[in-house]
């Protein structure tokens, strides 16, 4: 109402202030308040940290600055991808983020895997050190699939060396790691080797075999020495690309534990996002 200048004695009329708000256009001519914004708005103010009062006793409970800050800009950030979920948005976040998270490969994966779903690679740094990251960790099929995902929107050009050398190195163990695949499975349904298991889940994930690898993924759960975290996390990817939300949902929320269970959140909201 003051924004839109409705006026005290027009405080009990909400005609005024809804006709304004109907009245109000972009540059372009597009309404600015449409039944998105709104909801954008709801999921922004659902998500983000605005209770000043919890932030006082964080503070008081921890002692010090840190965690109340970044209970802040965590949940303000989530708030923000979820409720404006452009390709810009979830790459500021998530650059931040992995700043910040300092992750391993296999953390390093399923960041990258975000960024990819939510369109938010950009440029020659993110595709490579994706494909090399993957490719490093064995995951040949993967590293191909981002290489050609970089070459299609000209983000990567062949006519450099190292970009060539690097799809010389890839394309080659395509069909033999394809190939393997049967047998290894095999092996790992005989040995119940949970290393082995999980490394075939998160090949069949790389070529796009979404229920074979929450299959194996899920085989993987509850044996000694397994990341139920990580796990989780890429049972939840494979349910997302699937199409299952729910079924993504249930498996992203399982996982806790530091920047893992953040990562998870921000999967969430991007599943979330999609779905609505």
């Amino acid at each position: 109402g003051v924004v839109y200048s409705a006026g005290a004695e027009a405080e009990d009329d909400t005609t005024t202030l809804r006709e304004r708000m109907r009245a109000e256009l972009r540059s372009d001519g597009r309404a600015v308040y449409t039944p998105l914004t709104g909801l954008s708005l709801m999921v922004f103010f659902a998500l983000a940290c605005q209770c000043m009062s919890t932030l006082a006793v964080v503070r008081r409970e921890t002692g010090g600055y840190r965690w109340p800050l970044f209970l802040l800009g965590y949940m303000s950030a989530l708030a923000w991808v979820a409720a404006y979920p452009t390709p810009e948005n979830w790459r500021t976040v998530l650059e931040l983020f992995q700043e910040r998270a300092k992750f391993d490969d296999q953390g390093n994966l399923d960041l990258f895997r975000l960024k990819l779903a939510a369109s938010a690679l950009k440029g020659e740094r993110d595709y490579v050190e994706y494909a090399e990251t993957a490719n490093l960790r064995g995951l040949p099929g993967e590293a191909k699939q981002v290489l050609d995902a970089g070459l299609a929107a000209t983000a990567i050009d062949l006519k450099k060396p190292y970009i060539r050398d690097l799809k010389a190195i890839v394309e080659p163990k395509v069909a033999r790691d394809k190939a393997s695949l049967v047998a290894l499975e095999k092996e790992a349904r005989t040995t119940g080797n949970p290393k082995l298991i999980v490394g075939l889940a998160d090949a069949h994930l790389g070529y796009g075999n979404a229920a074979k690898a929450i299959e194996l993924y899920t085989l993987a759960l509850g044996k000694t020495g397994v990341d139920a975290a990580a796990v989780n996390t890429r049972i939840g990817i494979a349910k997302a690309r699937s199409g299952d939300a729910a079924g993504a949902k249930v498996a992203l929320e399982l996982v806790t534990g530091g920047n893992r269970q953040l990562l998870a959140q921000f999967w969430l909201a991007w599943v979330m996002s999609k779905a609505s």
